[in-house]
């Protein structure tokens, strides 16, 4: 029998498929060029890099007792893509020489990471020159660590990603507009589990379609609209001096 835990798990991240990646790609595709080199960190599917022609290296490493990391199914997938290369490697301690690449991506996973000092390191010594570090994290302004997952280190506040790559170039460090894919879902699975009733689970297809139309329609209206964003991300572009 799947575990109610997993259910959640499996719905908050099908759901968020729509709606974050799709506003993380709009959001940082516009700092890569055609042939720039990217490496992908904590990559899992590479969903940032879909619809590129750009030479990729995606790292991570293998899951231990969580969904987030290198499985067998993700890497056959990976596979499929022949501008992909794939490496078992820990972004505390990377493989590669000085200067290697134009463009990093770390979208989420910078809290995952125990010692983040040491990632910030190693990602300036193998950007090269001018090039840019894509990322994003979980804003503690808007998201207490409690609310995270239990695979988090912390949160950052826009401070926190100012000393720890400070003395390289932010060039764009903003609250992200985000609709909280969680909420929804959490409400419709808790009642499920609580009433046993899969009336509730119904409405999870519904979810997916208002995510779509979040996505589509209001995230770009927003833009406009709202000058202060009430964001539950932090995105931020850094360019290396």
């Amino acid at each position: 029998m799947v575990s109610k835990s997993l259910i959640k798990e499996k719905v908050s991240i099908f759901l968020a498929d729509t709606l974050f990646n799709y506003d993380t790609r709009r959001r940082i595709n516009r700092f890569i060029k055609p042939n720039d080199k990217i490496l992908d960190i904590g990559a899992l599917a590479s969903p940032f890099t879909k619809g590129l022609a750009n030479q990729v290296m995606a790292i991570d490493i293998l899951p231990e007792e969580n969904q987030f990391g290198f499985s067998d199914s993700i890497l056959e997938r990976l596979k499929r893509r022949p501008n992909i290369q794939t490496r078992l490697m820990d972004a505390q301690n990377m493989e590669f020489e000085d200067s290697q690449f134009e463009i990093v991506i770390l979208t989420e996973v910078l809290e995952h990471i125990q010692d983040d000092k040491k990632a910030a390191n190693e990602i300036i010594r193998v950007l090269k020159p001018g090039g840019f570090l894509l990322l994003t994290v979980p804003h503690l302004e808007r998201v207490p660590l409690s609310e995270g997952i239990k695979e988090h280190y912390r949160h950052y506040l826009k401070n926190d990603l100012i000393q720890l790559f400070g003395r390289e170039s932010i060039i764009y460090l903003k609250d992200r507009f985000k609709f909280n894919e969680h909420r929804l879902a959490s409400f419709f699975i808790t009642n499920y589990n609580s009433s046993g009733r899969k009336f509730y689970l119904l409405f999870l297809p519904l979810e997916a379609i208002l995510k779509h139309l979040i996505t589509y329609i209001w995230l770009p209206v927003s833009e406009i609209i709202f000058k202060k964003k009430p964001g539950f991300n932090l995105i931020m572009v850094m360019r290396k001096k």
